[in-house]
């Protein structure tokens, strides 16, 4: 699949076009759905990149509108026998992802900002939904040249109600994981259903983490 790409329309209502193109050099497939038709941009839209050694889709966006991807191509790399993904956008420039870069748009540095990401982990729970479970220990462990990275928990008597949160940015406990090993974090956050998400503006990886859950009894109404 090496330099496919591909242009479909969704429908002529909208005007939603979708754009994949296969990056070898990140083994996944790129999706960017972009308006054509609307004088309104899509910053803060969604796009999609679908990782295909895990078969996971990770979500992908751009806050600024001249970022708004309208065609790809995946160009041969000679020396590393990889492709380079090239994204026409809207502004008329071409950009490309450059790992070792962690603001956006190289450039001018008035323009340039941060590049934040986020995983969250879970649903935390024992299966049972008339059980709580309280996270006690949180231990985990970065990458030696990681940046830093905040944890925050959020609970909930329903899996939908911890998500509502999550949504809201409504944390039950906050904390800050450094390079390398950390010391444990004692969270001590009680619900039915829990959730992890681990987040930063800097580049960073997660090599392990534990959590502790204790049960401790009928779910609270």
């Amino acid at each position: 699949m090496s330099g496919v790409t591909m242009n479909s329309r969704s429908t002529a209502s909208t005007g939603k076009v979708a754009t994949l193109s296969y990056d070898t050099r990140h083994r996944g497939i790129h999706v960017w759905i972009s308006d054509r038709t609307s004088a309104n941009t899509d910053a803060g839209n969604a796009h999609w990149f679908l990782d295909w050694e895990t078969k996971s889709f990770w979500e992908v966006r751009y806050d600024q509108a001249r970022f708004d991807p309208w065609c790809a191509v995946a160009m041969r790399n000679t020396p590393s026998a990889e492709s380079v993904v090239m994204v026409g956008c809207r502004d008329g420039y071409l950009r490309a992802y450059d790992v070792d870069h962690d603001r956006d748009d190289d450039g001018d540095a008035t323009t340039e900002r941060t590049i934040s990401s986020y995983v969250t982990l879970g649903p935390l729970s024992t299966g049972d939904f008339g059980t709580d479970v309280r996270l006690d220990e949180l231990d985990a462990a970065l990458s030696t040249d990681s940046g830093l990275v905040r944890w925050d928990i959020f609970h909930g008597n329903s899996a939908q109600e911890a998500v509502n949160r999550l949504d809201n940015s409504q944390t039950s406990g906050v904390g800050t994981l450094y390079a390398g090993r950390n010391n444990r974090h004692y969270p001590r956050v009680r619900g039915t259903t829990l959730y992890l998400k681990l987040s930063s503006t800097a580049a960073w990886a997660l090599e392990g983490a534990e959590a502790l859950l204790t049960r401790i009894g009928r779910t609270r109404v």
